[in-house]
C-alpha cells in the first residue's frame, strides 16, 4: 500500500475489531455512511483484525470504501491478534497519520457509528472558523443519537432521521458546565 497521499483536510480514522458477521454489518454500515457524506473526507485510514474467515469480507469493505472515495487514498492495516483501540491507532499513526500534512484534521470513529450525510461538512465549517486559533487542539461532537430500544437500531443515516421522527431514538449527551463551579485558577486560564 503507498504512502498517504492526502494534501489536507479532514481524514476519517477507524480502529476495528470484527469478530462476527453482526459487527461485519456494523463496520459496512459505518463505511456506507463515510461514503454518502455531502463533503467527502479527503482520507480515511483504518486499522482492523479478524479471525481469517471474516478478513476478506473486511478487505472488500475498504477496497470499496477507497472506491466509492477516489480520488481521497483510503489505507488501513490489518492487526493479525486483537489488541487495544490505542496500541492500533499509535500503529496507524506510525505508518500513515504521521505523513498528513500540517494542519490535517482527523475524525475519529468506532466501527459501528453511523455519520450524518453532513458530518463532514460541518466539522469542516466549525474547524474552519475556530481551528486556527491558539489553544484550540480539538472539535468534539456534544451530542449523539442512541435508540430507545436496543433491538432497534438503525442500519443507516438515513433510518437514524426516521428513528428521530418516530420517536425510536433520542438525542443524548451535551456540553457539561461543571468547570463553572471551580474557582479560576491562574494555571488553567494561561495563555501564551
Amino acid at each position: 500500500m503507498s504512502r498517504c497521499t492526502a494534501t489536507s483536510g479532514l481524514c476519517g480514522v477507524l480502529s476495528s475489531h470484527v469478530g462476527d458477521k453482526k459487527r461485519l454489518a456494523r463496520l459496512q454500515q459505518c463505511l456506507d455512511s463515510v461514503a454518502e457524506q455531502s463533503q467527502p473526507p479527503d482520507g480515511f485510514y483504518a486499522v482492523w483484525s479478524a479471525p481469517d474467515a471474516l478478513a476478506p469480507e473486511v478487505e472488500k469493505a475498504l477496497a470499496t470504501l477507497g472506491q466509492r472515495l477516489a480520488p481521497a487514498p483510503v489505507q488501513w492495516l490489518r492487526q493479525t491478534k486483537r489488541t487495544s483501540q490505542f496500541f492500533d491507532i499509535r500503529w496507524l499513526f506510525r505508518e500513515h497519520l504521521e505523513q498528513l500534512p500540517q494542519g490535517t484534521w482527523l475524525l475519529f470513529s468506532d466501527d459501528d457509528d453511523l455519520w450524518g450525510p453532513e458530518r463532514v461538512r460541518l466539522y469542516a465549517m466549525v474547524i474552519n472558523q475556530h481551528g486556527r486559533a491558539p489553544g484550540v487542539t480539538a472539535a468534539c461532537a456534544t451530542h449523539k443519537v442512541r435508540p430507545k430500544d436496543l433491538r432497534k437500531v438503525a442500519e443507516s443515516a438515513s433510518q437514524v432521521m426516521e428513528h428521530l421522527a418516530s420517536g425510536a431514538a433520542m438525542h443524548c449527551g451535551g456540553v457539561h458546565q461543571e468547570e463553572e463551579e471551580m474557582p479560576e485558577s491562574p494555571a488553567t486560564n494561561a495563555t501564551s
